[in-house]
């Protein structure tokens, strides 16, 4: 197992002694790796809904599916982590107080406390507010707060959920995150994704009728004015015509 810093006295906690007992040493390793990519997750793009293939994690731990998932649910039975669910080989979910693993002085449970103590002031700015029935005109929030974070995430999982016989997307990546935030600030609105959704369905272009057999996939979603197209009847089922469209723009870059 790689190292990486963390407070002596994890070992010491007691939803963590319980992981262990109910275990064994296997609850305390697979807790241990789960923090150490989390720890490189949070440093690199800050808190949020962690997503992995339960493939990959089984191989990088080395333990069996029904051991890792097993571990995880009680691991969101104690709090440790919310926000569990697991959906064919994608598990994600969200690490409960991250920063209390981490050094006190490390950048994350630095910016951490930063945050609780803003959010502790905006409460107490909006308590006094309504008790003097007045109004905040501007604050400024969290960096945690879902406005702040974006609601790619729904966007990430809604075509995972709806995406049918198309490619599901085994990850989600800095890349696919940047862009999933960007469009849904463009179109703040769930029932805008979930009708592109089910328009990517009524068109045989999409679904890969076309000269080379190309399929519609998540980074081709969240292109920039493909969700609009959609709604525009820009792809209906007449779009399998070679003379109207050319596959070189569909496919990856």
């Amino acid at each position: 197992m790689a190292w990486f810093r963390h407070e002596c006295s994890m070992s010491l906690n007691d939803k963590i002694l319980r992981l262990e007992d109910k275990f064994g040493k296997n609850g305390y390793y697979i807790w241990c790796k789960t923090l150490e990519l989390a720890y490189a997750h949070y440093w690199n793009e800050g808190p949020g809904l962690l997503t992995f293939d339960i493939r990959q994690l089984c191989a990088s731990y080395r333990v069996r599916k029904r051991l890792l998932i097993d571990c995880y649910s009680f691991a969101n039975d104690l709090q440790m982590i919310n926000k569990l669910t697991v959906d064919g080989f994608l598990i994600s979910f969200e690490i409960y107080n991250m920063a209390k693993y981490l050094p006190k002085d490390s950048k994350f449970a630095r910016q951490k406390r930063a945050e609780n103590t803003q959010a502790a002031c905006l409460h107490n700015i909006t308590k006094h507010n309504k008790k003097n029935h007045t109004k905040v005109l501007l604050v400024d929030e969290p960096n945690d707060s879902p406005t702040h974070r974006g609601r790619g995430d729904f966007i990430f999982k809604l075509w995972n959920d709806k995406c049918r016989d198309l490619p599901k997307a085994s990850s989600y990546t800095a890349k696919r995150r940047t862009a999933a935030n960007a469009r849904w600030k463009e179109n703040p609105d769930e029932n805008f994704w979930i009708k592109a959704m089910d328009l990517v369905f009524q068109s045989d272009f999409l679904l890969g009728k076309n000269s080379r057999n190309w399929r519609a996939n998540l980074d081709w979603f969240l292109r920039p004015g493909n969700a609009e197209k959609l709604h525009e009847g820009q792809y209906g089922k007449t779009t399998t015509t070679k003379s109207k469209w050319d596959i070189s723009n569909f496919e990856e870059e």
